[in-house]
Protein backbone atom coordinates (compact mmCIF):
# COMPACT_ATOMS: atom_id res chain seq x y z
CA UNK A 1 0.00 0.00 0.00
CA UNK A 2 1.48 3.80 -0.54
CA UNK A 3 -0.45 6.69 0.58
CA UNK A 4 0.75 10.38 -0.45
CA UNK A 5 -1.66 11.90 1.46
CA UNK A 6 -0.39 11.72 4.78
CA UNK A 7 -2.73 8.27 5.20
CA UNK A 8 -6.19 9.49 4.18
CA UNK A 9 -6.50 7.33 1.41
CA UNK A 10 -4.20 4.22 0.24
CA UNK A 11 -3.44 2.67 -3.32
CA UNK A 12 -2.43 -1.04 -3.63
CA UNK A 13 0.69 -1.86 -5.08
CA UNK A 14 1.79 -5.09 -7.07
CA UNK A 15 5.57 -5.84 -5.87
CA UNK A 16 4.90 -9.11 -8.68
CA UNK A 17 6.04 -11.52 -5.59
CA UNK A 18 3.23 -14.17 -4.46
CA UNK A 19 3.44 -15.02 -1.18
CA UNK A 20 3.38 -12.86 2.35
CA UNK A 21 5.29 -9.97 2.53
CA UNK A 22 5.89 -8.66 6.07
CA UNK A 23 8.03 -5.42 6.88
CA UNK A 24 8.41 -2.36 4.64
CA UNK A 25 10.97 0.70 5.15
CA UNK A 26 10.59 3.83 2.76
CA UNK A 27 13.83 5.48 2.30
CA UNK A 28 12.21 8.27 0.73
CA UNK A 29 9.93 9.44 -1.46
CA UNK A 30 10.49 6.91 -4.14
CA UNK A 31 11.97 4.09 -2.67
CA UNK A 32 11.48 1.50 -0.60
CA UNK A 33 12.21 -2.10 0.37
CA UNK A 34 9.87 -4.40 1.34
CA UNK A 35 10.69 -8.16 2.61
CA UNK A 36 8.79 -11.54 3.27
CA UNK A 37 8.55 -15.62 2.81
CA UNK A 38 11.53 -17.42 1.54
CA UNK A 39 14.04 -14.65 1.44
CA UNK A 40 12.09 -11.85 -0.72
CA UNK A 41 13.69 -8.94 -0.97
CA UNK A 42 11.80 -6.27 -3.28
CA UNK A 43 13.03 -3.00 -3.99
CA UNK A 44 11.25 -0.09 -5.82
CA UNK A 45 12.96 3.31 -6.94
CA UNK A 46 10.24 4.71 -9.05
CA UNK A 47 7.09 5.25 -5.82
CA UNK A 48 6.80 1.32 -6.49
CA UNK A 49 5.53 1.29 -10.05
CA UNK A 50 7.54 -1.61 -10.37
CA UNK A 51 9.59 -3.61 -7.76
CA UNK A 52 13.03 -5.01 -8.54
CA UNK A 53 14.09 -8.65 -6.95
CA UNK A 54 17.01 -8.64 -4.59
CA UNK A 55 19.05 -11.27 -3.60
CA UNK A 56 19.21 -12.16 0.13
CA UNK A 57 21.22 -15.20 -0.09
CA UNK A 58 18.72 -17.16 1.89
CA UNK A 59 15.25 -19.27 2.26
CA UNK A 60 13.93 -18.16 5.28
CA UNK A 61 11.75 -15.71 6.12
CA UNK A 62 12.47 -11.74 6.52
CA UNK A 63 10.59 -10.17 8.69
CA UNK A 64 11.32 -6.46 9.32
CA UNK A 65 13.65 -4.01 7.38
CA UNK A 66 15.23 -0.49 8.21
CA UNK A 67 17.70 1.41 5.95
CA UNK A 68 19.41 3.84 8.16
CA UNK A 69 20.56 5.91 4.28
CA UNK A 70 20.16 5.04 1.02
CA UNK A 71 23.06 2.47 1.06
CA UNK A 72 23.09 1.09 4.81
CA UNK A 73 20.48 -1.48 5.80
CA UNK A 74 19.42 -4.40 7.85
CA UNK A 75 17.00 -7.13 7.72
CA UNK A 76 15.45 -9.70 10.62
CA UNK A 77 13.92 -12.94 9.93
CA UNK A 78 13.66 -16.48 11.08
CA UNK A 79 15.90 -17.98 13.50
CA UNK A 80 17.93 -15.39 14.15
CA UNK A 81 18.43 -14.14 10.95
CA UNK A 82 20.15 -10.79 10.53
CA UNK A 83 21.27 -9.20 7.07
CA UNK A 84 22.91 -6.12 5.92
CA UNK A 85 23.95 -4.03 3.17
CA UNK A 86 26.11 -1.18 2.75
CA UNK A 87 25.25 -1.19 -1.26
CA UNK A 88 21.42 -0.46 -0.55
CA UNK A 89 20.69 -3.91 -1.42
CA UNK A 90 22.56 -4.16 -4.64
Amino acid sequence: LKTADGGATWAALDSGYGYNLHGVDAIDADTAVVVGLYGAIRKTTDGGVSFSALDSGTTSTVYAVDFFDADLGCAVGWSGLVLRTTSGGV
